[in-house]
C-alpha cells in the first residue's frame, strides 16, 4: 500500500495524495481528465484474441498501471470485416484479481500484442466502418482515451474480406438495418453471412 504522503511514483515530485491519486478521483467524475491517462500511467499489458484474423473479430484488452498498483483497463471488440468497434468498456482502479476475472470472462485464447498494432486495429477498424455509415459503440467516448485516439496510427491489418465488406451477423445485430445500410453505401458490393434459425 502506498502512503499518500510519499512522493508520487509518477516522478512529478508531488506527494501521491496531491498528484496521481487526485487525478484518478477526477477521472472518475470527469471525462476531460481522461485525456491525461496515457501521459501519466504506463502501459502494463496489451492482449488480443489469438484467432481474430480468421473470423475478423478482434477482442483487445489494454491495461495501464496506476501508482497504487491497480489498473485502468479498456476492452475493445472490433469487427475488422465490416462494422468496426462493436463493443467497448473502460474500468477504473481495478485490482489484479478483477483484471484476471475480466480476462477469464471474455473466454478468449489471449496472446500478447504490440500496443501500436492494437491501436491500428481499433482506430483502423473505426475508420473502415465509417466509410459505410457505421459508428463506434457509444462507450468509445470513454475508452478511447486509453489508446491516444488523436495520435497518428499505422494500419496493421487489412479490413474487409477480399476487398469488400463482409458482414457476419452477431447475436444482437439488427441485420435488416445493417444490410440496408450496406446496400446503400456500397452499391451491393459486399458479402454477408446470416445465422440460421
Amino acid at each position: 500500500m502506498i502512503d499518500p504522503y510519499d512522493p508520487c511514483p509518477c516522478g512529478s515530485g508531488k506527494k501521491t495524495k496531491f498528484c496521481c491519486s487526485l487525478l484518478l478521483k477526477k477521472m472518475k467524475s470527469s471525462t476531460e481528465e481522461l485525456t491525461q491517462v496515457p501521459k501519466r500511467f504506463p502501459l502494463h499489458q496489451c492482449l488480443i484474441r489469438s484467432n481474430w484474423q480468421e473470423d475478423g473479430l478482434a477482442v483487445i484488452l489494454v491495461t495501464r498501471q496506476l501508482p497504487n498498483l491497480n489498473f485502468i483497463c479498456g476492452s475493445y471488440c472490433v469487427d475488422t470485416f465490416c462494422l468496426g468497434l462493436k463493443d467497448t468498456f473502460l474500468k477504473f482502479d481495478i485490482d489484479s484479481e478483477t483484471l484476471e476475472q475480466i480476462k477469464d470472462h471474455a473466454s478468449c485464447d489471449w496472446t500478447t500484442c504490440d500496443y501500436e498494432t492494437a491501436r491500428g486495429i481499433i482506430l483502423g477498424g473505426i475508420d473502415y466502418a465509417a466509410k459505410f455509415g457505421f459508428f463506434p459503440n457509444p462507450d468509445w467516448k470513454l475508452s478511447k482515451h486509453l489508446i491516444e485516439p488523436e495520435g497518428s496510427f499505422q494500419l496493421s491489418s487489412e479490413f474487409g474480406k477480399d476487398g469488400q465488406p463482409f458482414y457476419i451477423q452477431g447475436p444482437h445485430d439488427n441485420s435488416a438495418k445493417i444490410l440496408a445500410q450496406l446496400r446503400q453505401t456500397t452499391g451491393d458490393k459486399f458479402h454477408y453471412m446470416l445465422r440460421v434459425g
